[in-house]
């Protein structure tokens, strides 16, 4: 299962989940589009993360890959992952073979779950070999550890955009730096 939330470093502050309360007052006065600017980056972000995901997840039929496409279907992002379904090359290397078997794909769908709250993201497989394969291939960890780079860079990107926008306080503003001598955030 991977989760994606909003715990993580950007412009130089811890964001966790408790802490988010703590930076309410700059989104809040940042204003509503802010906000939905925000969710729209961490859902575009999961959607690279899942897709990220597809390709390094190996396995031949296409269930477990399957699994894994409910949220992307969700939001009618089929044509990122199918080009990574059918790519012969991830599964079998040079070796040729069929990469997706159509029928296994749907019934790995089914087997797939997520919860998609704002800035917090969680998806799932039931497929009962998923950790088996991520035992062998790492293909989760590897995900995690690519996923939280691009998460990261995502937001820090839309940070510095909304600072120049005027949307969101400097980056060395005394209330939201909490390296600065009043303490802490706000």
């Amino acid at each position: 299962m991977i989760t994606l939330t909003a715990d993580l470093k950007i412009r130089g502050i811890e964001l966790k989940n408790t802490s988010l309360e703590r930076i309410a007052q700059v989104f809040i006065d940042a204003g509503e589009d802010f906000q939905k600017k925000c969710f729209l980056v961490h859902r575009k972000s999961v959607f690279e993360i899942l897709t990220y995901l597809i390709r390094v997840c190996n396995v031949q039929t296409g269930r477990l890959r399957g699994s894994w496409l409910p949220f992307l279907d969700k939001y009618g992002q089929a044509a990122r992952y199918m080009k990574y379904m059918q790519d012969n090359k991830l599964v079998y290397g040079d070796k040729g073979g069929v990469a997706l078997d159509p029928k296994a794909m749907e019934d790995g769908k089914k087997l797939g779950m997520y919860v998609d709250e704002a800035l917090s993201t969680t998806i799932g497989s039931n497929v009962n070999y998923a950790d088996k394969v991520n035992s062998v291939s790492g293909y989760l960890t590897k995900t995690k550890v690519w996923g939280d780079r691009r998460y990261n860079k995502n937001f820090e990107k839309f940070f510095e955009a909304a600072e120049k926008q005027g949307w969101i306080p400097p980056k060395t503003d005394p209330t939201i730096d909490p390296n600065h001598e009043t303490g802490g955030l706000l």
